[in-house]
This record gives C-alpha cells, structure tokens and sequence, in this order.
C-alpha cells in the first residue's frame, strides 16, 4: 500500500533566511523511531555556511508502534533487504511529490534542493534523490545504505535510477545498527552506476554522525551549492 503524507509533514519545522529570497532548499529527513527535530537542530549549524537558505525537516508519515510520539518513513520490523525494498517502494512516491510541491513553494529549480537523510532517512534520501528526473544538488548519508546495495542477486544496482548529484556517506567506525560496510557496498553501487561521491568512515563514532561528520557535511553541500567555504556557526553532535 503507497504511503500518504499526512498532517504531520505539512506541519514540519522550517528555517528561512532572515531578510532575502530563498535561493536553496535543503530538506532533512530523520531516522526510524524519532521525529523532525532530531535533524533539524543542523539548521543552525548549516546556515551560516548556507546563506539563503530555506531548511525543512519533514516528518516521517507514519506513527512508530510502542514509540510514543515517534515517527517512521515506512515499518521496519528487521533490516533484511525485502523488508527495506518494500518499505522504500511505498514511501518513496510521496517524498517525491512532497519535494516538487516544496520546490514550487520557494520557487527553485531541482538543483538548488539537497537532500540529507539519517538511518531509515538516508536510505530515503539516496532511493528518491538518484530517481528525480532533474538531478539535485546534492545528498548526503549520514549512517545510511543504498537499497539492494548488499544483495549480489539483485545486482545492487537501481535500475530506474535517472540521475547523477554528488553524494556525501559518513558512517561511524563503530555503528552497530548499520555497520560501516554499508559505505563501501553502497559506494561500490555509486561508483558502478557513474554516480559522484565520496566517503567518510569516522573512528570512535557510532551510529549517530558526530560533529566531524556534521563539518564535514556542511562543507560539502557548501561546494556543491557552488558557494564559498565559511567556517560553521558551532558544532553540533546529533
């Protein structure tokens, strides 16, 4: 069945530039079992290094069972790929009209959006970013996989995959919930489908980026907005 966003997303946290247009857009998608504002906090850190720029963090359209107030992009009752590549079939469609109506909002064209997604987030974040038919500016992973990027069988490869952005993975050392592997078969995928990245595996970090991670990031999105490099407004660990 296709998940519908709800209320919940049209209600989501937003920070706008103080004073100017919206030139940029960058949405922030959380992980399983928590809700916008654990990634919205990086708007503050992201805004003096992204001037004009419009921060969003929908989110996720579903309750979490036993969770109370919790949020969740599809079910994840295990992590076996069928289960993510369902999950991802039928969340997908709606993050991705929900990113045109946002576009249109502002006024922006799909280059001036950049994804971010944490966890369940990021496998959301890479699914729709590598299926828009206009490429955006950028996605960043933080403790993510691609789906399928584990399964040989399926050749690891989207096959409806219709663009090429620049892509960030940063992944702890020590995560185990999505271990550290999960960079290199993701970038492996990337690398096989001619898609741009790079990749941080960060020591001493767990599941969560940690403030190099969310330098590190911020950076990135900087580069590829085409903006120059400012120093962060704090550090901010997730």
């Amino acid at each position: 069945m296709a998940t519908r966003f709800d209320d919940v997303s049209a209600n989501c946290p937003r920070l706008m530039p103080e004073g100017n247009p919206v030139r940029r857009l960058v949405v922030l998608l959380h992980g399983v079992a928590s809700d916008a504002s654990q990634l919205f906090r990086l708007a503050q850190d992201w805004r003096r290094l992204l001037p004009d720029t419009a921060f969003v963090a929908p989110n996720g359209p579903q309750p979490c069972p036993d969770a109370d107030g919790s949020r969740q992009w599809f079910p994840l009752p295990s992590f076996e790929p069928a289960v993510r590549r369902a999950g991802v079939a039928a969340a997908a469609p709606a993050l991705d009209a929900w990113l045109n109506q946002e576009r249109d909002r502002h006024q922006l064209r799909d280059s001036d959006i950049a994804l971010v997604g944490f966890s369940q987030g990021a496998l959301m974040a890479l699914a729709v970013g590598l299926r828009r038919s206009r490429p955006i500016a950028a996605i960043v992973s933080f403790s993510g996989i691609l789906v399928d990027a584990d399964q040989p069988e399926a050749g690891g490869l989207p096959r409806d995959i219709a663009s090429r952005p620049p892509v960030l993975l940063v992944h702890g050392a020590d995560d185990t919930v999505i271990p550290p592997q999960a960079l290199e078969l993701t970038a492996r995928v990337l690398t096989a489908a001619g898609v741009p990245h790079q990749g941080q595996v960060l020591k001493g970090v767990g599941h969560a980026p940690g403030a190099r991670g969310v330098i590190s990031a911020g950076r990135f999105l900087a580069r590829a907005f085409g903006l120059p490099e400012r120093p962060p407004s704090r550090r901010q660990v997730i």
